[in-house]
């Protein structure tokens, strides 16, 4: 291989900075020669002496480029890398015949070699997509059968699923239906068990007098930000009778003037009336008393705890249905964990209100078959 001396003294351009390209481009094209062609597949194991000229070429590179960088020139590293006028230029001034012979022996047998790897890398690739096709349609062909077996794994869980569930919704039906039952006395015309307990509604009829109604509110910080808000209503109630009985009612949005004719539905704990709903005969529209009514109509705790395990086994049996493995005793385990984790947070849970006991209560109770009216 040539000297970095020689070369620079050798190769000539159209002025300096040219010369200065076309040196460039002789060092990158006697470092290919080494490193690509030359040394074949040895090209990571050089010799001591190989890669010594190596460095030398790729420093004298540096060199030149540093050379242009200062003087200000626009230039094109790579111009003369792969130019076969140049590459001629080298062949002649350096190397013997035997040698070139040798050199595009080599890279014919290189391009042979890159050519047959393309044509292996396509094969790969065909034969891949091949795989995968047949693979394809067999998990098609399978899918039916695949179906069939996670039917048949998910069935011990499934029935038994289906039994817990239907077993907490036979037992929570009893709390969830509200009956009524009809009273001999005209003035509590009704009574209605709810779960355990069973409710005597009284009734307080007569006409309104002194009414008053004011919107109480708790407000905290000084954005005005409302934290609670309560609407309280008081009046007398005169009854037929010629009784007067004092009223007031927190959370209850009753509207009335004086004279108007109202009915209060609601029961009494101890010496006190606790409402439920109202009536205002005069302009015939009903109120219900809707915190009364939830405190009342509070869910048993077995419904929270069925809302947990079921929702425990709807996300158990969706791990077991997308395959969570192949073991029985691990979709056994993962269903217990959810399973268990429904009943804690069941266990866990408060109480809550039970709409459709509300909305059944709100439906069977009536004002119109009162024995009684006020004297309008």
């Amino acid at each position: 291989m040539p000297a970095v001396a020689a070369v620079e003294r050798d190769i000539s351009g159209s002025n300096a900075d040219d010369a200065r390209l076309r040196q460039i481009g002789a060092f990158k094209q006697l470092m290919r020669m080494i490193n690509d062609v030359m040394c074949g597949d040895r090209a990571f194991e050089l010799s001591k002496a190989e890669q010594q000229k190596v460095r030398e070429y790729h420093e004298a590179e540096m060199a030149l480029m540093a050379t242009m960088n200062a003087a200000g020139a626009k230039y094109n590293p790579d111009q003369y890398a792969f130019d076969k006028t140049l590459e001629g230029e080298l062949f002649r001034l350096y190397f013997s015949e035997s040698w070139q012979q040798e050199y595009h022996s080599n890279l014919a047998l290189k391009a042979k070699e890159a050519a047959q790897f393309e044509v292996d890398q396509q094969k790969r690739v065909e034969e891949a997509d091949q795989y995968w096709k047949e693979r394809q349609q067999e998990s098609i062909r399978q899918a039916p059968q695949a179906m069939k077996n996670q039917l048949l794994r998910l069935r011990t869980p499934l029935l038994l699923s289906i039994i817990t569930v239907g077993l907490l919704f036979i037992i929570t039906r009893r709390w969830r239906k509200v009956k009524f039952y009809p009273s001999s006395d005209a003035n509590t015309p009704v009574s209605f068990k709810y779960g355990k307990h069973y409710v005597q509604i009284d009734y307080l009829q007569g006409m309104v007098s002194d009414f008053k109604k004011e919107s109480a509110k708790r407000v905290e910080g000084t954005h005005g930000v409302v934290l609670t808000s309560k609407v309280s209503v008081e009046f007398f109630l005169h009854g037929l009778d010629g009784s007067e009985r004092p009223i007031s009612m927190v959370s209850m949005d009753l509207s009335a003037r004086d004279g108007h004719v109202v009915t209060l539905a609601g029961y009494f704990h101890g010496q006190d009336f606790i409402p439920l709903a109202a009536r205002n005969h005069t302009t015939n529209l009903d109120y219900y008393h809707q915190d009364n009514l939830e405190v009342l109509f509070l869910g048993p705790k077995l419904q929270t705890i069925g809302c947990g395990l079921t929702g425990g086994m709807i996300v158990g049996l969706a791990g077991v249905w997308f395959s969570i493995g192949d073991k029985t005793g691990l979709y056994v385990l993962w269903l217990v964990f959810w399973i268990g984790l429904g009943l804690v947070s069941g266990l866990l849970a408060p109480k809550a209100p039970d709409p459709a006991a509300i909305r059944e209560f709100k439906k069977a109770l009536t004002f119109q078959e009162l024995p009684f009216r006020a004297a309008e």
